[in-house]
């Protein structure tokens, strides 16, 4: 059976983490056009792609930078099989993603529930 995954992309967004935060392995880093719906044109965007995962993040200019800092360079192509933590904020009044390095944190370990299959949650 196919599943809707396999032919739409789904994002990530600061409610799939449920408040928690998620320790989750690089699987691919991708440099994609998505449509800004504010400006109404497309932007070149990383997104990375996560081991047993549904969904994808679109990383804005912060996420980028705190990803070269958890990785110690701004080649995308070795962030490639790194681990790295998911964790909810707010950010100027929205809800937002920001990354940390395991152990960055000291609720970094928690892990979420297998929804089916081999596939996590989100």
């Amino acid at each position: 059976m196919t599943s809707a995954y396999t032919v739409y992309t789904f994002y990530l967004a600061a409610a799939d983490l449920q408040g928690q935060p998620h320790t989750v392995t690089i699987a691919a880093v991708n440099v994609r056009n998505i449509h800004n719906p504010r400006t109404l044109k497309d932007d070149q965007k990383i997104v990375l792609t996560f081991v047993k995962r549904n969904k994808v993040l679109a990383l804005n200019k912060t996420q980028a930078e705190q990803m070269m800092a958890v990785t110690g360079t701004d080649v995308i192509e070795k962030w490639r099989d790194r681990q790295i933590v998911l964790l909810p904020a707010r950010t100027r009044g929205k809800d937002t993603i920001t990354i940390a390095a395991p152990g960055a944190t000291a609720a970094a370990a928690t892990t979420p529930t297998m929804q089916h299959e081999d596939e996590e949650e989100f």
